[in-house]
Formats: structure tokens, C-alpha cells, sequence
């Protein structure tokens, strides 16, 4: 499974002083992926020079289930990293894996920035570790 979100046209957004989350939700139980699939999610990202008041950059997957829930993210940046991170300026964004759990009927994948400045996105998609 490679559901690619965005293609390979990079997705634009500019922020002031905001935030935003994109998310991706895949149903697609039997289809796409299995119980006990172990899956990442990733998404490649560039910004420019005008990224300021960075407070949150992360990249999380969670599959919902009826009966637990599995999360997993991965926090690009902390507080005391923010302002080394931001200098490097693009690159591919990945979580840990993660086995999906029984039950599972959506697996979710979401990007989420908080600052100022440009920042582009794509090939955003949940991969099925091989």
C-alpha cells in the first residue's frame, strides 16, 4: 500500500503566526492493508528562508479501533531543537512503525505545522513495512 496523498505536485501553505493539519484517512481494511500489517506513515516537506515562530512541526499515525486505539508520532522538532531543525530545510518526514491492532477500521495519518512562514508538501502516504 502507497496511498500517495499529495502526487508529486508539491502542495503550498503559508502561515502567519497560525497552524494547520493535514490529514489522511484510509478505510480501506482488506484492501490497502491487514490486521497485523506493520505500517509507517511519511511525507516529504520543503520550506523557505521565511519560516519563523516555529513552535510544531510533527508527523503522527494512529489506528482507530474499536477496541484500542494504536498511536504513533514522531515529533520532528522540540522547543530546544526548533531553531537548529528549521535550517536544514527539506526532506522526508517518517514516523516509527507501527503493527496494526485488532479491530482496526481507519488508520489516520497527519501532518501538523504551527508558526510563520512558507512551507510545501507531498508524497504524503502510509507504507506497509516489506
Amino acid at each position: 500500500m502507497s496511498d500517495d496523498v499529495f502526487g508529486t505536485d508539491w502542495q503550498q501553505l503559508e502561515f502567519t503566526d497560525a497552524q494547520a493539519t493535514l490529514a489522511y484517512l484510509n478505510s480501506n481494511n482488506g484492501t490497502d492493508w491487514n490486521i497485523g500489517d506493520v505500517v509507517y506513515a511519511e511525507i516529504e516537506f520543503e520550506m523557505d528562508d521565511d519560516i519563523s515562530d516555529e513552535q510544531q512541526f510533527t508527523l503522527s499515525l494512529q489506528a482507530d479501533s474499536t477496541s484500542d486505539s494504536g498511536s504513533i508520532s514522531d515529533n520532528l522538532i522540540e522547543s530546544t531543537y526548533k531553531s537548529n531543525f528549521f535550517s536544514i530545510g527539506s526532506g522526508v518526514f517518517r514516523t516509527p512503525n507501527l503493527s496494526i491492532p485488532a479491530d482496526t477500521y481507519r488508520l489516520q495519518h497527519r501532518t501538523k505545522f504551527e508558526g510563520s512562514g512558507t512551507i510545501r508538501f507531498r508524497s504524503a502516504a502510509i507504507k506497509i513495512v516489506e
